[in-house]
C-alpha cells in the first residue's frame, strides 16, 4: 500500500503553466527570465496558500536553464531558509558567508527565504548590506504574508510581486481536475461550497477536499459537505427570509429553533443570514450581479427572492443584523438577542409591505389636497400630535436597553386636554420662525426608520401646517425627566467630568420658555457652555418647542463647596502645607491636567 500524500503536496505545480490564479505573476517572471531582466532581490507577498513559495521554487529551478531542452540538475544551486525558525543574527551571518562563493554548476545561486517578516531587527540590519549589493551570482527570493512588518529599507531594495486571493471559480475548476485524477464523485454545489470556505487559499481548499473525500468515501455530496464543514444549508436561509417577508414571525422563530436544535450557534446564524441577504441585494441590479459568488442554480433562487423585497428593507435588515453581530458578545442572553432580531425583521417586513401597498398616485393626491384645501371635507384628517407626557413615556421605553421596545400606535391615542387639535389651531402664514421650530416627535415605529423619500416628504408637508401654539408653557416634570435622559447619555466613560457635574445640577423652569441653571463657579459655567448646543437641541426636540432658551446664573459658593480645577486644588494644598512643594520638586512630579 502506497503512503498517502495530501493533495496540496501531490498536486503542487511544477511549472508556471500549472499555477492557479496568478497569471499576472507567472507571466512577468517568465518574461523576465527569458529576457535576462530578473532583479537580484524579489519579494513575493500575499495571503496564505496562494502560491508564493511554489512560484519561488519554480523560478529557482528555471533560473539557470540554458535552453528549453536543458536537463541539468541545478538543485545544488537552490538554498531554502525558513526565517520563522532561523531568525537570529548568526543565522543571517552564516547565509551571507555562503553568498560569497560562486556556484560550481550554472550561473546563479538562488536563496529562498520564507516567512521573511519573522526575522529579528538585528537580523534585518545584518542582511541589509548584502541585499543592497549582492554578488552577481546571487539572487534572493523573499516570501511573506505580512509585508507591513518588513523594514522600508528592505522593501526599497526588492522587486515586489503582490499575489492575490484566488477566485472561487478558479479554485472550483482546479478541484474538478483533482477529483477527476483521484476518481472522486462530486457535484458542483459541493465544490463551490468548498471553494467559498477556502477564502481564496488553494491549499486550504485542497485540505478541505481531502477531508470531505475521506468522510464520504469518495462520493462527495452537498449534504455531507455542509455537515462536515458545519455550514448551515442554504434552504434554511431562503425559508426564514420568505417567512420574514410574509410577516410570519411564528414561522421565523420556529425555523430559528430548528437551526439551534441542529447544533448551530446563534452567532453563526446571524452572520449567515447577513451573507444571504447581502447576496439577495446583489441580485437587485444586473450591475452588481457579478459580485454574487454562487452557482447558477443558487443565482436563480437569489434572483427570485430579490424580486419579493425592496432595497430599503434589505438595507435595514443588514444594518439590524450588523448591530446584532456587534452586540452578540456583550449580550447576557444571546438567544433572546437573536430571537428579538428575527422578530424585529418580521415586523419591519410587515410595515414595509403595508407601505408598498399604497398607490403612489394616491399619495401624491393626498399631499396636494392636504396643502391646497385643508378645510374641505375630502381632505384627510391630520394625525394628532403626541402630548409631552406621551413623548416622555415613549422616550423612556426606547432608552431601556435591557427590554425590547414595545410598539405603540401613538396616532390612535386621544390628545391631552391641554393640547388643542390641529383644526383648532389658528391658521398662520409660513414664517422663518415656523420653519426653524422643531417638529414634535412622533411615536417609535420600526417602519419609520426605513421611510421612502416620498413618505418623508409627505410627513414634512403635514408638519408645516401645524403652527406654533400661543399657549405653550414649559412643564417642569417633563423638563426633569428629559434632562435625566440627557445626563444618562453622557455616562459612557468618555465624559466623566461632564457627567458628574451635570448629575449634581438641577434645572429649574423660569417663565414659559426658560431653563435656569444655578452654578457656583466659572469652571462649572465653562463646562456647561461646552455642551450647551447639544443639550439644548436635545431638550427642544423632546419638549417640542424651538423657543426654549438656557439661563445660567453664577452665584458665590460657600467656602469649601466650590468646584475647583486640579491646578486650583494643588495651589490650595501648597498654601496649607508648604512642604508639599518641596516634595514635588524632589520627586520631579508634574501635574497632568
Amino acid at each position: 500500500m502506497e503512503p498517502f500524500v495530501v493533495s496540496a503536496r501531490k498536486y503542487r505545480p511544477q511549472a508556471f503553466d500549472s499555477v492557479v490564479g496568478q497569471q499576472h505573476i507567472t507571466t512577468s517572471l517568465l518574461n523576465a527570465v527569458n529576457n535576462d531582466q530578473l532583479g537580484q532581490a524579489l519579494l513575493f507577498t500575499g495571503p496564505r496558500g496562494v502560491g508564493k513559495t511554489t512560484c519561488a521554487r519554480i523560478l529557482a529551478k528555471i533560473i539557470n536553464r540554458q535552453s528549453e531542452d536543458d536537463q541539468t540538475d541545478y538543485a545544488l544551486n537552490v538554498f531554502e531558509l525558513d526565517a520563522a525558525s532561523n531568525n537570529s543574527v548568526n543565522d543571517v551571518r552564516e547565509l551571507t558567508d555562503q553568498v560569497r562563493f560562486a556556484p560550481q554548476v550554472g550561473r546563479y545561486k538562488v536563496y529562498i527565504i520564507d516567512e521573511v517578516h519573522m526575522l529579528s531587527q538585528g537580523a534585518f540590519n545584518a542582511f541589509l548590506k548584502t541585499l543592497e549589493e549582492p554578488p552577481e551570482h546571487a539572487i534572493f527570493i523573499l516570501a511573506t504574508t505580512e509585508k507591513h512588518k518588513i523594514l522600508p529599507t528592505i522593501l526599497s531594495r526588492c522587486q515586489i510581486y503582490d499575489f492575490r486571493r484566488i477566485t472561487v471559480d478558479d479554485i472550483k475548476q482546479h478541484l474538478v481536475y483533482v477529483a477527476e485524477q483521484e476518481g472522486v464523485q462530486t457535484d458542483h454545489q459541493s465544490l463551490h461550497l468548498i471553494a467559498q470556505k477556502a477564502d481564496g487559499a488553494l491549499r486550504d481548499a485542497l485540505s478541505i477536499f481531502d477531508r470531505v473525500s475521506s468522510f464520504t468515501q469518495k462520493n462527495i455530496t452537498i449534504d455531507a459537505t455542509t455537515e462536515l464543514l458545519n455550514v448551515l444549508d442554504y434552504s434554511y436561509y431562503f425559508r426564514i427570509t420568505d417567512a420574514l417577508l410574509a410577516n410570519d414571525d411564528v414561522s421565523a422563530i420556529t425555523i430559528l429553533s430548528e437551526i439551534v436544535e441542529r447544533g448551530f450557534d446563534n452567532h453563526l446564524f446571524i452572520g449567515g443570514l447577513a451573507s444571504h441577504l447581502r447576496n439577495v441585494w446583489m441580485c437587485k441590479d444586473n450591475r452588481t450581479l457579478h459580485l454574487l459568488n454562487a452557482s447558477k442554480d443558487l443565482e436563480q433562487m437569489y434572483a427570485s427572492q430579490a424580486a419579493k423585497c425592496t432595497s430599503e428593507w434589505l438595507v435595514y435588515a443588514l444594518k439590524l443584523l450588523q448591530d446584532a453581530d456587534l452586540n452578540y458578545k456583550r449580550s447576557q442572553n444571546a438567544q433572546l438577542l437573536t430571537e428579538l432580531t428575527v422578530l424585529r425583521l418580521a415586523h419591519s417586513g410587515q410595515n414595509e409591505e403595508k407601505k408598498n401597498d399604497k398607490p403612489p398616485v394616491k399619495q401624491a393626491n393626498t399631499v396636494t389636497a392636504n396643502t391646497s384645501q385643508p378645510n374641505t371635507a375630502e381632505s384627510p384628517t391630520p394625525k394628532p400630535v403626541p402630548s409631552p407626557s406621551q413623548q416622555v413615556e415613549q422616550a423612556v421605553i426606547n432608552d431601556d436597553k435591557s427590554n425590547p421596545p414595545k410598539e405603540r400606535n401613538v396616532a390612535s391615542e386621544p390628545l391631552a386636554k391641554h393640547e388643542p387639535s390641529v383644526q383648532e389651531k389658528p391658521k398662520r402664514e409660513s414664517s422663518k420662525a415656523d420653519i426653524s421650530t422643531p417638529k414634535p416627535r412622533r411615536g417609535f415605529s420600526i417602519s419609520s426608520r426605513i421611510q421612502t423619500a416620498g413618505e418623508a416628504k409627505k410627513e414634512e408637508t403635514k408638519n408645516e401646517t401645524v403652527a406654533k401654539s400661543e399657549g405653550f408653557s414649559l412643564n417642569a416634570d417633563h423638563l426633569q425627566q428629559f434632562y435625566r435622559l440627557f445626563v444618562q447619555s453622557k455616562n459612557d466613560g468618555n465624559h466623566t467630568l461632564l457627567y458628574n457635574m451635570l448629575q449634581s445640577l438641577k434645572p429649574e423652569k423660569r417663565g414659559d420658555y426658560g431653563i435656569q441653571f444655578t452654578l457656583h463657579s466659572e469652571t462649572q459655567r465653562n463646562i456647561l457652555l461646552e455642551c450647551q448646543s447639544e443639550m439644548m437641541a436635545f431638550l427642544r426636540e423632546k419638549l417640542g418647542h424651538g423657543a426654549i432658551e438656557l439661563i445660567i446664573d453664577v452665584v458665590q459658593a460657600e467656602p469649601g463647596n466650590s468646584v475647583k480645577s486640579p491646578k486650583e486644588k494643588l495651589s490650595s494644598l501648597i498654601e496649607k502645607q508648604p512642604l508639599t512643594q518641596t516634595l514635588i520638586d524632589k520627586l520631579d512630579l508634574k501635574l497632568d491636567y
